[in-house]
């Protein structure tokens, strides 16, 4: 038990994953990681790899955004004209 612990908590985190592949791979470890117990199939036909395709779909969808609002914030980098005048 304190085996899985130490694992959990050593686990390094990456905050620079920007697309839908490495959204995947990156929920991939965490739920292999924290829910290994619970489900162990998470191919592309099965209920688990539904769900990593959805939260990494939705990931990858809010991350444009977000980066696209941010982008807004300023006259050199803005793209919309309402937002220049």
């Amino acid at each position: 038990m304190a085996g899985d612990q130490q694992l959990k908590v050593a686990r390094t985190r990456n905050y620079v994953a920007k697309d839908f592949d490495s959204y995947r791979s990156d929920l991939l470890k965490y739920a292999r990681t924290y829910f290994g117990d619970k489900i162990q199939d998470f191919s592309e036909a099965s209920l688990g790899g539904l769900l990593l395709d959805m939260a990494a779909t939705v990931s990858d969808s809010m991350s444009f955004y977000l980066d696209h609002q941010f982008r807004e914030l300023s006259w050199s980098t803005a793209v919309e004209n309402s937002n220049l005048t």
